[in-house]
Order: C-alpha cells, then sequence, then structure tokens
C-alpha cells in the first residue's frame, strides 16, 4: 500500500487510512510507534470536572508496587501539563443526557498521552491563529487558555506550551462544543495538530 498524505503527514506503510476531510479533537493519530504509549488515567471520585479527549492533565504517578493506575486531574496552568486526554480506546467514557459527545467525571477513567512521546494529537485551538498561515508554522509561540479549552497563540511574555504544530485544520474539523452544560460535537470549526 502506498503511502498517502493526511494534513500534512505520511500515513505509516500499511495503515487503513485512504483520505482526511479534516481533523476531530481528542484524536491521536494512529502511529504503530506511539499506539502502546496511550495509557488510563484514573480521575479522583470527588472530581466535579467533565472529561474528554483533547483536554491538558497533570498526571501522577502510583506509587511504586501498585497495580493502581496513575491518577489524572485537569492542568490549570502551562507547568501542570504532563499530557492530554484522548478519545482512543477510551472504552469507560459515556453518553450522558442530550449529550452526543462521550465524556467522564469523577471516578471514570480515560486514555491519556504523556508529552514527549511524539504522539500527534488533534486539539481544539483559536480560530484566529488561520491568520498565521503563510508563516513558518514553527516560529509560532503557543500557549492553551484554560477557560476555552484551546490551542492559543502566547503573548510575549507567556510560558509557552512545549508541543509542535504541524498543521491547522480550517473550517471542517470536528470540536466539542459546551452549551447549556450538553456536550456536543460541533462540526465546520477548527483544530490544530499537534506533537505533544
Amino acid at each position: 500500500m502506498a503511502n498517502l498524505t493526511l494534513q500534512g503527514l505520511t500515513n505509516p506503510t500499511n495503515s487503513f487510512y485512504v483520505e482526511s476531510s479534516g481533523l476531530s479533537q481528542g484524536f491521536a493519530v494512529y502511529n504503530p510507534d506511539t499506539y502502546w504509549f496511550y495509557k488510563a488515567g484514573k480521575i479522583a471520585k470527588d472530581d466535579g470536572n467533565v472529561y474528554y479527549g483533547g483536554l491538558p492533565v497533570q498526571i501522577l504517578a502510583s506509587s511504586l508496587g501498585s497495580s493502581d493506575l496513575p491518577s489524572i486531574s485537569l492542568a490549570i496552568n502551562i507547568s501542570q501539563i504532563d499530557g492530554f486526554t484522548i478519545f482512543n480506546q477510551s472504552n469507560n467514557l459515556t453518553l450522558i443526557g442530550c449529550n452526543d459527545a462521550p465524556i467522564i467525571t469523577g471516578g471514570g477513567t480515560i486514555n491519556t498521552v504523556k508529552k514527549g512521546i511524539r504522539v500527534k494529537l488533534a486539539v481544539k485551538c483559536d480560530p484566529t491563529l488561520r491568520s498565521k498561515i503563510g508563516n513558518s508554522i514553527n516560529a509560532i509561540k503557543l500557549s492553551w487558555d484554560f477557560a476555552k479549552n484551546m490551542l492559543i497563540e502566547a503573548t510575549e511574555d507567556a510560558t509557552s506550551l512545549d508541543v509542535t504544530l504541524i498543521s491547522l485544520a480550517l473550517n471542517n474539523s470536528r470540536i466539542v462544543k459546551i452549551e447549556n452544560n450538553t456536550y456536543k460535537w460541533s462540526d465546520g470549526e477548527t483544530c490544530a495538530l499537534i506533537e505533544i
């Protein structure tokens, strides 16, 4: 099988991708070299946050000799980001009420990927990053908006997020949109493909 281009990437040989019509927030691009690094993280029972793919998390290792999963919590600043949640193989996520995007809350588990293992992940991004197209993508200093849970351009004095921007998918991506405490997929949005 020939290699095909997907949003600026080359598919691994013998993969099953045949075309791309954008990115979906929280999904890691399948690559046999990084696939084995998806790890479940356990959310504390008293954690009232809602988790879904594409969120930055703090990952706390379990104690030595313990069979427990590492515990995770939502990162609240750049220095706390150890990795990101992913939808890939997160079998414990559920559709609750009127939601059509799978979520999980306190006491559940969700898969994560740690920074530094070179996983390529689609995340929601600020649509104003579109204005950077045509510039060197590597020159863009990135940060994270913790209120809107999306990738943004960092201000001059802000601590930058240590990820590599691979590409932007404009107006043809799918993100999780929160409206009136309902988590729904929204199409026609902008996502960034980052390497963490």
